[in-house]
């Protein structure tokens, strides 16, 4: 890790201490109350006495923990030299990085926080520069076709490669050993909302046609659960602004994306406003309350600015979701998962991919909510989970059948 990371991680591990030992104050003086008002009047100069304690003996605490954090934090960086590669460079650091973006990015983003993750192609676990010559270097032989694949919530680049050990094949590599595509890949803050994300990704294409070493004739997108929400985003504002890319875009592939929103995103958001409601559970209500902007985004499938904006999604229950046309030049595939073997039943229905209904998936619920992609652009697998939608051989071949015969 990098001094300026170490130093951000160590205060950010204060301000958690800090945080956690605040709400456990809260809970421990809201118990408190309640069993004051059950003892005799005799008993309000003990809970005077009692909460003077309490408070001070937290606010000790909270000091202390301060000053040790503090101290780490700042010591840190004269044991680890700058030439020590950067959080994210490796497996498992990636994934602890992006877990932390998936729950706090927002804010780290906000705060220009160095362990905020930055959009960027990825290769080698390092963001990768966009220019010619370093574009030229991701691929062993001339293409003029780019296929660009967008991770989900909490993931990173090195997704794509979930059960690749035994033969090293993923979609990545299938597509250009059968159809010369050039594998490019991705990464992103998951805790931004969407259309943040979706307006870097229209820029990050631009950059990458413009700079690509050949001309580029077309360009394939293929987007894991939120992913597939920040690829339709993109499209959007890359539309917007006339971006070059965009009529480029011919096939767009979303695996288990939730177009209308993911239950569980829902679940968390009922469950912390019932919460607050509650005075006995009241201290810990921050706890379910403390939530990034993708994880909201996620309740309905938010895609643009006009979704979330002036809406107090902490407070707010309703779907503020626009309709959003699909780019008319390119074809769009929905592809659902389902536990059950057989994605139709009724428990497939509710339970999905367990993260994402395949309703969802697919754009259809209620004779309200409804998304056109084509009937017969629709693939259903059963039993599957959600990140068996990151590398699957059998769901590989249906995006296969779509793109005609292999060169």
């Amino acid at each position: 890790m990098k001094p300026e990371e170490i130093r951000a991680l160590g205060r950010l591990g204060v301000q958690a201490f800090s945080g956690t030992v605040s709400h456990i104050e809260k809970a421990h003086i809201g118990l408190a109350s309640l069993s004051f008002k059950a003892a005799p009047a005799g008993g309000v100069p003990l809970r005077a006495a009692h909460d003077v304690i309490a408070r001070s003996t937290y606010r000790a605490v909270r000091g202390l923990g301060k000053l040790a954090g503090s101290a780490v934090a700042e010591m840190a960086p004269s044991t680890a030299g700058s030439t020590h590669p950067p959080l994210g460079s490796s497996g498992r650091s990636s994934h602890v990085q992006a877990a932390l973006n998936a729950a706090i990015g927002d804010r780290l983003s906000a705060e220009d926080n160095p362990l905020a993750i930055r959009m960027a192609l990825r290769a080698g676990g390092r963001d990768l520069p966009v220019d010619r010559t370093t574009l030229r270097g991701l691929v062993d032989k001339p293409s003029c076709k780019l296929a660009v694949f967008m991770h989900g919530f909490g993931e990173t680049d090195d997704s794509w490669r979930l059960g690749s050990a035994q033969d090293g094949q993923t979609y990545g590599t299938r597509l250009a050993a059968d159809f010369g595509y050039a594998d490019l890949y991705v990464r992103y803050n998951s805790g931004r909302h969407v259309s943040e994300n979706g307006r870097d990704l229209a820029m990050l294409l631009s950059e990458v046609v413009t700079a690509w070493p050949w001309p580029v004739d077309e360009v394939l997108l293929i987007g894991h659960s939120m992913g597939g929400l920040v690829v339709r985003s993109a499209c959007h504002y890359g539309q917007e602004g006339a971006a070059d890319w965009v009529r480029l875009v011919r096939h767009v592939f979303l695996l288990g994306s939730p177009n209308l929103g993911a239950p569980l995103a829902r679940w968390t958001h009922h469950t912390a406003r019932a919460a607050a409601k509650r005075k006995d559970t009241l201290p810990f209500a921050p706890l379910l309350t403390t939530r990034s902007a993708g994880v909201d985004d996620l309740r309905f499938g938010y895609l643009l600015d006009e979704d979330w904006e002036g809406c107090d999604a902490g407070s707010c229950g309703q779907d503020h979701r626009h309709d959003v046309p699909l780019l008319a030049t390119a074809n769009h595939y929905t592809v659902s998962a389902c536990v059950t073997r057989t994605p139709s039943s009724p428990l497939g229905e509710v339970v999905g991919d367990l993260l994402v209904q395949p309703a969802s998936a697919h754009g259809r619920r209620r004779r309200r909510q409804h998304i056109p992609f084509e009937i017969e652009h629709r693939h259903e697998f059963g039993g599957r989970h959600h990140f068996h939608l990151l590398n699957d051989a059998g769901i590989y071949e249906a995006m296969r059948s779509r793109l005609g015969t292999p060169a």
